[in-house]
Parts: structure tokens; sequence; C-alpha cells
């Protein structure tokens, strides 16, 4: 799934790691945790050490999930209070002025619940200190009529690169069921921005902001959950992969070739442990791709066009390093990979360059060429096969073509283009990067802010929340019964006869599209044959159909993630639960069967105990 970069209407899941500072409580987040702390860590003049409670979050960029530890003791007061320090960091962020925080609450353990009160008045930033630290508060209330997140603003950002340091404060106001205090998961959303960026508003509005995010590349927010040709992955968050389904070339990356029904571990290059620190994944045709924290790209699975970037042609079952370069060293500098279904990989450098390695059929590795693939990652070329393609902020490929999103909100393609799939006017296959141009056909497309690049179809994602195709459409994938296929952008219809609208993220299927609106519901069209528009029918959509709920009565709502496989889908909701629809051949559900589902089921945990959840990463 392409996220919508630059949205308007929903804020970047990240990160939150907080320390705990009541009897008993520590760090709580990847690596486990660290001792509480002394009376001698609060010493500087924000009332605690920043060696020891500084959080470097480039461990995993994504996010990170909070635990309040049950810890109280029964004989304690009914009250009590944690505090620690989130530290937010700042990187492409230079010259904002601006920082919006929202924060969830997230299930809590044997039915106890507590609820954040929605209410500025408990989230007020209390004081900006002079060594660099906002201090701020929230209260937690057991009552279940409250709103379980809350926001607020911090202005008057100091300017630079250096990381915004928040020192939250959170009161417990009643004790849980049995006098035992509560244990809770809660999670961080943050969005940079300026003042000047509040159009035509005065005053600062926490319910109606439009904040632009300006990130260098796909900093915010990668894929957690991803389907491939006939498998799935899901990246939890402690930085480890589960994977199900087709097994046959090693894609799930467990040391094996064996099928698997149930999500199975992800091991490191030596078949020992779990490969960790990942931040960004990607499932393909018949090979998968992990970012780890430090830059670096793992690759495992089919490797007969050199797609796993190792210099070979052998396959392997576990991650390998691709190697950089012409074989030079290792592959580093990488801020995103690609979803991809073909047989060669892309991802995105931290300098707005592309690289790609594998199959060059119809000139996909955009070299200027169709002739043999390269075994090690080379730099897409610039238009007309000139210098290099730079300044991108995003990738995307398809079966045979491949897509990058400008910084100045305009899209390229490259690639095999039989069906117009490339969106330059023609079904010339280009070698080299071309402009995605306008749906008049004068001038080019604009204000793109997401791109999904299907088999022989690709979508875009615009500013305003429209969606908009091209490509083939003999299965209604472009979201319009009225063409065969279209060179140009055509805008996605609904099913009101308007168009669709309040889109936040796209993810174009192999004859299929996946939307995701900002109120959490997800809408398909295109092919149906296995139920993969989740509309509990085997009835093909050219206007998009709003997915159905699992009891195929209501609809799937409180997703935050999307992705599309070939025939099958997944989603990922707020509450880290997984949901999967569409053909289970290979079990690529992950339900334990073989059974298409034309509505979404759940994804079940490793041996088919409980079910999988990204904020609740499975054990050993």
């Amino acid at each position: 799934m392409i996220t919508k970069e630059g949205f308007t209407k929903s804020l970047l899941l990240v990160l939150l790691m907080a320390l705990l500072v009541v009897p008993g409580c520590g760090i709580i987040g990847p690596g486990g945790t660290v001792p509480p702390p002394t009376e001698e860590d609060y010493a500087d003049d924000s009332g605690k050490s920043s060696d020891d409670f500084s959080i470097d979050t480039t461990q995993n960029p994504n996010y990170f999930v909070v635990d309040l530890p049950n810890t109280a003791p029964a004989t304690d007061p009914v009250g009590y209070t944690c505090s620690g320090r989130v530290i937010i960091p700042r990187r492409g962020f230079d010259g904002y002025d601006l920082l919006h925080i929202k924060v969830i609450r997230e299930t809590v353990e044997d039915n106890h619940v507590a609820f954040m009160k929605n209410s500025i008045e408990n989230l007020n930033v209390l004081d900006y200190v002079s060594n660099g630290h906002y201090i701020a508060g929230w209260h937690w209330l057991r009552d279940a009529n409250l709103a379980h997140y809350a926001e607020w603003t911090l202005t008057g950002l100091p300017p630079g690169e250096g990381d915004i340091s928040l020192d939250l404060t959170v009161l417990a106001t009643d004790r849980m069921d049995g006098g035992h205090g509560f244990d809770a998961h809660f999670l961080l959303y943050y969005q940079y921005g300026r003042k000047s960026d509040l159009a035509q508003k005065d005053e600062l509005d926490t319910n109606d902001l439009t904040l632009e995010q300006d990130l260098p590349g796909d900093l915010g927010k990668r894929a957690r959950i991803s389907a491939g040709t006939a498998y799935s992955m899901a990246l939890m968050s402690d930085g480890t992969i589960w994977a199900w389904g087709k097994n046959s070339n090693g894609q799930l990356g467990d040391g094996t070739t064996t099928a698997r029904s149930f999500p199975t571990r992800v091991v490191e290059t030596d078949g020992e442990g779990a490969l960790i620190s990942v931040v960004g994944i990607s499932a393909g045709n018949n090979h998968s791709l992990a970012l780890l924290a430090d830059g670096a790209v793992r690759a495992w699975g089919y490797n007969n066009t050199g797609q796993l970037g190792d210099g070979a042609i052998e396959s392997s079952f576990v991650p390998i390093q691709v190697r950089g370069s012409g074989g030079n060293g290792n592959l580093t500098g990488v801020i995103g990979i690609a979803p991809h279904s073909g047989q060669f990989s892309l991802v995105l450098g931290e300098d707005g360059t592309a690289w790609t390695w594998g199959y060059n059929s119809n000139g996909v590795l955009g070299q200027n060429h169709s002739l043999i693939g390269e075994f090690y990652p080379v730099q897409v070329k610039g238009p007309r096969g000139d210098n290099f393609l730079t300044g991108l902020k995003a990738v995307s490929t398809g079966t045979y073509h491949a897509m990058g999103l400008h910084q100045d909100g305009t899209a390229w393609s490259w690639g095999s283009n039989s069906n117009g799939q490339l969106g330059n006017g023609n079904k010339e296959s280009k070698p080299f990067p071309v402009q995605v141009i306008a749906p008049e056909g004068v001038g080019a497309l604009k204000n793109v802010v997401a791109l999904s690049a299907g088999a022989y179809h690709s979508l875009a994602l615009l500013e305003d929340g429209t969606v908009w195709a091209w490509g083939d459409n003999s299965h209604g994938q472009l979201g319009t019964s009225s063409i065969p296929f279209s060179y140009t952008p055509v805008q996605v219809g609904s099913t009101e006869g308007n168009f669709l609208s309040d889109i936040t993220a796209i993810s174009a299927g192999y004859q299929f599209s996946l939307a995701l609106k900002a109120d959490g519901t997800v809408w398909a069209w295109g092919q149906n044959e296995f139920g993969q528009l989740g509309d509990n029918t085997k009835t093909g959509r050219s206007i998009p159909a709003q997915v159905l709920d699992d009891d195929g009565e209501g609809f799937l709502s409180g997703i935050i993630e999307i992705s599309a496989g070939k025939s099958h889908c997944l989603a990922l909701r707020i509450d880290g639960s997984i949901w999967a629809w569409g053909n289970n051949i290979h079990y690529r559900l992950g339900d334990g069967t073989g059974t298409h589902r034309k509505t979404p089921v759940q994804v079940k945990g490793p041996a088919g105990v409980g079910y999988l959840n990204l904020f609740d990463p499975p054990g050993e």
C-alpha cells in the first residue's frame, strides 16, 4: 500500500515510547525494559536526566507502543502518576514552527478499561523550559463514555533539526477492578507544520488542522502489511516480520520452502533467531524485501533474475544483504522500498534517487535499454535517459512497470506500456522515466501525494482526496465502465454517481484497485473472481464497492492501512488486528484454511493460537 504523504485529513502513525517513574516501571518497547530512574536522575532543569530519558527513535521510526504495566499494589491510594519523556525526531522538518500530536489509547488486559479524556483542558502544554523540553500532561479516567484519544498542538518550536523532547504525565484517577491499577497500550501520531499553513485561520483549531507534511522521502510512514502474489507479510511493533502463504521459493524467509497457513517468523541470515530492527517490508511475486533501521536492505526468496541483489541467481530461504552498486559493499542510505509484484526490486535513497535491480523486461529498470537485467543495484536514469532521476519521495512497482513520485507532486513512470499504464498518452514502452500527463492530455498530472502500480494499470491519489487511474480497464479497475483502457488519467467514480473522494491511501492489485477513506472504511473495484473486492460477491465492479465486515452485514471500519496483492487484500485496523479476504490458495489469508473469502477474516496467530496483532508481537 502506498500511503498518502502530505495528507491533510489523517495524521501519521509513527512512534511513542515513555518512561514510567512509579516503582517497578521502566522503558517498554524494543529491547525490553531498563531499571526505573533513581533520585540521581532528577538533576537537570527539567527534573529528569537526559541520559536516562532520551530515547533514540531511529531504532524504529515507524512507531512505538507504550505499555503502562499493572504494578500498583492493592494498598496504594486510588490514583497514581506515571511520567516520562518522548523524543520526537526532527529529521527533515527544519524550519517548522508547529507540532500537532494525537494520542490514542489502546487495549487493556483482563477486561479493564482506561480511557483518555478528550479534553484540551487536560492536555494543555504547561511550559517550555530553557533546556529544550516541553512539559505536558493528561488524565486517564475510567469512564466508558469518554473518547479514547486526545490531541493538542505545540507552537513556537525552536529552529533547527534538533529533536523535540516532550515530558508527559499520566494521572490515573481511578483504580481498576480489584484495586490493582491498570495495564494499557497507547500510540502517538505526530505531524510537523507551519502556522502559516493553516489556511485562513487566525487561531489553531485541533479539530480542523490542515498541516502539510514535507518529509524527505517516506520517512514518516512505511508499510506494516504487504500482500504479495500468493503470500502475505506483517511488520510487528518490535521490528520483527511474520509471514504466511506460499513458500515454494523461500519467500516467507523462515528457512524453509514449506507453505504456512498461519504466520511464521522471518529469521536472521544465519537461520537463528528473528530478523530485527525492520522498519519497512515489501512482499512481491516470489521474493521479499525488508528495510532496516540503519538504511540497509535485506532480500530473500526467488533469485532467478538477480532480484535479491546479491550478485547471484541462487534463491535464498533466509534474508541476505543487498549489495551496493557494482557489488561494492552493501546498499545503504535507503529510506523506502517499493511494494512490488514483479521479478525486480526498487528502493528509494535518502537523497531522493531511485535504485533498482533484477529482471529488465521492457526497460523496467530505467537504464535506457531493455537488455539483460542487473544483479546489483543501479541508479534509475533521468528523462530521455540522461543523467539520473532525482527529487523523489516515494516509489512503486507493478509487474512490468515502475513509478516515482516527485517532491513537486508530479508522477514519473517507466517500463512496459502495453495498456497505457505509464500514463504518458500512448502505449510505447519506455526504458527511462516519462512524466504522467494531465487528464486532458496537456501538461503534467499535478498535486499527486501517492502512487500505486498494478499489473497493467496505475493509480494516483491527489491532494484533494480524489483518485485517478490509467492503463488497462478490462475488469473495471480504472473505476469507470465507459472505456476499455486509458492512456491518460481518468477520475475514479463512486456509487453516488459522482467521484470517489476523501481518500487517504490507495493500493493497486493485479486487475483490481483498493482505496482507504479518511473515515477508516475501505473501497474496492475491478476483478472479483475470488471475492477480493470484499463485498460478499464474486461480481466484478467498475464503480467502487464498500468492503463489508466479517459478518457480511456491516462494513469494515477502523482501518489505517491497506495492501492489495494479486487477488487478495490485507487491512490493518487501529487496534493492531489484521484482516484478509479474497484468494486463499496457498493459505495467503492466514486463517488456517484454503477457503476463498468474500468478506474479511481475521489473521490468526502462529500455530493458529489467538490472532496476530501488530502491537502485541508473538513470542519465541
